[in-house]
């Protein structure tokens, strides 16, 4: 096999590293909302919330962003791109555990075939996986993929919590309660777990280092508190309980102000706090329940509602960072079609749907929480100013665990995983998530184009396509925001926890 050396590089650095040598040593406290499903890579990887410990327990094979922290450090590759060879590192050791014979051992090419081919047989479809036709190990340091078509970016494609390396010792030594002893590679290992905190201790062996060539991580250790609810938490914050929290729309009067189209910290908590805000956007939307009201499977009353919405002053209602009135389906809406507010046009178009009389007595459900009674209370207002008259009904848990909805209407916010137009467009194809009320043939031929060729001229299309027939009503994106001490240094905006955090001590 004639081959190629695409990555050869031991990058011992990090962008969010800058200015004075880090210090190590210190604990951070982190105020968690709610217990953990499990934290086992190949199973409990949909999680958000595991997703942050996995990348703190387990190591992946190659990191684009920093290969410092793979396993592997040399990727070779055939001319057609459908063979790869990972060279592994010999200095990556899996965290001490009785499930080793030794307690204790290297990580190898055949837990790389293991993880990788449990997530095969788990979730066949899911990329890059389902692009794999076979796995080799020449030796215990080398690892081969063979692919079932070219893909130059395969190695790019790797760091995925779903994907990081778990040993076949502690797997099937612990079972189903593997999810609950993590043992792994990463920079922290568990020491602890109960059901108030989790305690997560230095890794001695880990491998990294910095630009300085200080070891990672820096921190001695890392605790997880839970808590019940949001305002305990952030409570606890200012009380100096916890180091780092996350904040609902629900706190936003207390910790921001509001300056002509800006929103800053308030004076009080400026000196001592600082807000990290992730770089991925979250869609609020009016959602209709039509499998139980097939009213809302009608078009023109879909359109009809998204008229009858005033943005701005839903806007005006949120005192927090990076609003932005949501005009289509894409953060930067590129069709001219837009829903300006407009009761007038709203009545007409629900007139024509002859619906007229079955827009009164609908559920409007709202959650448990200050702010989100607040924006029903509001929707429902501008609703009654067409004609449409709701009941607000209280999320109950039972019904929502259950998936059995109790509502006609209520609101919702889709997280996306990037600010991309052709992440926020994946969730209106009916391959990727189907919503019982957009059904395009047309737009899902453009969506598979476009995953393809990548062609920026075919957003606007599947734009227009969306708009004209739209599931829900759009309402605002807004961006998630935590609350940190400012001792800390180095906070992930997308993660929050890594290797790389300190504390700063003055």
């Amino acid at each position: 096999m004639k081959k190629s050396i695409i990555i050869f590089l031991i990058v011992i650095t990090s962008c969010k590293i800058n200015g004075s040598k880090p210090t190590s040593g210190g604990e951070l406290k982190v105020a968690w909302l709610s217990g953990l499903v499990g934290i086992d890579p190949t199973k409990d990887w949909g999680c958000a919330g595991a997703q942050r410990l996995i990348r703190l327990i387990y190591s992946p094979l190659y990191s684009q962003e920093n290969p410092e922290l793979g396993v592997a450090h040399r990727v070779t590759h055939s001319d057609d791109y459908t063979e790869w060879e990972f060279l592994l590192k010999k200095d990556c050791y899996f965290h001490p555990d009785p499930c080793f014979k030794e307690g204790i051992r290297v990580v190898n090419g055949y837990d790389v075939k293991y993880t990788f081919e449990k997530i095969k047989n788990s979730w066949p479809e899911l990329e890059p996986v389902d692009n794999i036709k076979e796995i080799t190990v020449p030796d215990s340091f080398r690892v081969r993929f063979l692919l079932k078509s070219p893909d130059k970016d395969f190695p790019n494609s790797l760091n995925q919590e779903m994907l990081y390396i778990v040993p076949f010792e502690a797997v099937e030594k612990y079972g189903e309660n593997f999810s609950f002893r993590p043992v792994g590679s990463g920079p922290f290992a568990l020491e602890s777990w109960n059901e108030k905190e989790l305690v997560l201790i230095k890794n001695k062996r880990f491998w990294a280092r910095d630009r300085w060539r200080q070891k990672l991580p820096y921190l001695d250790k890392i605790i997880i508190i839970f808590f019940p609810d949001i305002n305990q938490a952030i409570k606890s914050l200012f009380e100096g309980v916890v180091d780092l929290s996350p904040i609902t729309i629900d706190f936003a009067e207390q910790l921001f102000k509001r300056d002509g189209e800006n929103v800053q910290v308030k004076e009080e908590f400026a000196q001592r706090i600082q807000v990290i805000r992730s770089p991925f956007p979250s869609l609020t939307i009016l959602l209709f329940n039509s499998k139980d009201n097939p009213i809302f499977k009608n078009p023109m009353l879909r359109r009809a509602l998204n008229y009858a919405i005033n943005r701005e002053e839903i806007k005006n209602l949120l005192v927090m960072p990076g609003i932005k009135i949501a005009d289509g389906p894409t953060l930067n809406t590129l069709s001219p079609l837009r829903y300006e507010y407009s009761p007038l046009k709203a009545m007409e178009l629900i007139k024509k749907t002859g619906f007229g009389s079955k827009m009164k007595g609908l559920k409007f459900q709202y959650y448990p929480t200050p702010f989100s009674r607040t924006l029903s209370q509001l929707l429902q207002r501008q609703l009654k100013k067409v004609g449409i008259e709701t009941e607000l009904v209280c999320a109950s848990r039972v019904a929502v665990l259950r998936g059995n909805p109790e509502w006609d209407l209520g609101t919702v916010s889709i997280l996306f995983h990037d600010s991309t137009p052709e992440v926020q467009f994946a969730i209106y194809s009916s391959f990727e998530a189907p919503w019982v009320d957009f059904k395009s043939e047309e737009f899902d031929s453009l969506w598979e184009l476009y995953k393809t060729t990548h062609n920026d001229s075919l957003l606007l299309a599947m734009d227009s396509l969306v708009l004209k027939d739209p599931p829900f009503i759009f309402l605002y994106w807004s961006y998630p925001l935590y609350l940190a001490d400012r001792k800390f240094k180095n906070i992930d905006p997308l993660f929050l926890l890594s290797p790389y955090v300190y504390r700063y001590n003055e």
